[in-house]
């Protein structure tokens, strides 16, 4: 389409959203029919000249918040009112809020763990551009095969995060697990990766997402999983996984012998951490994010109103 015909078209939507001329207004003025002003409106929604955007209330619930802080210790939640949203709006709203505690709590000179995933790529996406000295984001844990895959492809999610804070970028240039312990520990004893993963130990802060998982989740990034592997943590209580680490209902690691293959930080290594924010959406991951809190890996909470009772009722 001609670069002229490109203008009008935004003129026409211009008059009509901006001015809130009628179709038949416009008609008149530019010398066409009606059905072509509504035509050109249509070709304009086509060609993202016009976006609509449906902006829900943000409707915090205090007094949940407040039952759920005591209730598991933690130093902020943030409980958001659903109105019964699809999970893809509702996450971007969490997402949303969740970008605005990170650039609150920035400071220069700063580090951000992240991993990657669905709720890290949806972060990037809703997160406005910061301007800060000195920040540095850091990969929390090795990537996965499936690079295709937005949410997984880690190197692109931390660098594009990275631009966004304009901050420098440390890759974990290893796989998520490998075959033996003895070659985990033959990779992070490389200079490359053991500077990383200790620039990750030293976070100021970590953002991160959570995931359930049971006998019919089938996930992109479990696919490194075998039948039998994922039976066996199934069996023995793994309710989820917490940047990467697969964990029961009371925080506890499921399988150790896996967990020492794992390329990433540790758990343990969260509580060296001043504010590790996690961003969870949807009450199928209540067990989960109940194992994580009893296992003290979380001090900021940002979570919809289902998953918000379905926690409190627990025992």
């Amino acid at each position: 389409m001609k670069s002229e015909d490109v203008g009008l078209l935004a003129e026409v939507a211009y008059l009509y959203y901006d001015q809130n001329l009628s179709q038949q207004q416009i008609a008149d003025r530019l010398f066409f029919s009606r059905s072509k002003i509504s035509r050109m409106l249509d070709k304009a929604k086509e060609l993202k000249i016009i976006s609509v955007a449906i902006n829900y209330p943000i409707e915090r619930l205090s007094s949940v918040e407040k039952s759920l802080q005591e209730k598991y210790h933690l130093d902020e939640v943030i409980v958001v009112k659903d109105y019964n949203l699809p999970s893809e709006v509702m996450l971007a709203r969490l997402c949303k809020i969740g970008s605005e505690v990170l650039i609150g709590n920035l400071k220069d000179g700063m580090t951000v763990g992240m991993s990657w995933g669905n709720t890290v790529r949806t972060l990037l996406e809703v997160m406005p551009p910061v301007y800060l000295k000195n920040i540095h984001i850091v990969q929390l844990n090795g990537a996965v095969n499936q690079a295709s895959q937005k949410s997984y492809n880690a190197a692109d999610l931390i660098r594009s995060i990275a631009e966004k804070i304009h901050g420098q970028v440390h890759l974990l240039h290893a796989p998520l697990i490998v075959q033996d312990r003895a070659v985990c520990r033959a990779l992070t004893s490389d200079p490359m990766i053991g500077d990383t993963l200790e620039c990750g130990r030293k976070s100021d802060i970590i953002i991160t997402g959570i995931s359930f998982f049971h006998e019919k989740s089938d996930t992109p990034w479990e696919k490194h999983l075998t039948h039998q592997q994922k039976t066996s943590l199934i069996q023995k209580g793994a309710v989820g996984t917490f940047l990467a680490h697969f964990i029961d209902k009371n925080g506890k690691i499921v399988d150790q012998d896996m967990d020492d293959r794992l390329i990433g930080i540790n758990l343990r290594d969260l509580a060296k951490i001043p504010n590790v924010i996690t961003i969870a959406c949807g009450k199928n991951k209540s067990d989960v994010i109940a194992g994580a809190l009893r296992g003290k890996y979380i001090n900021t909470l940002i979570l919809d109103e289902k998953l918000a009772l379905k926690l409190l009722s627990k025992r």
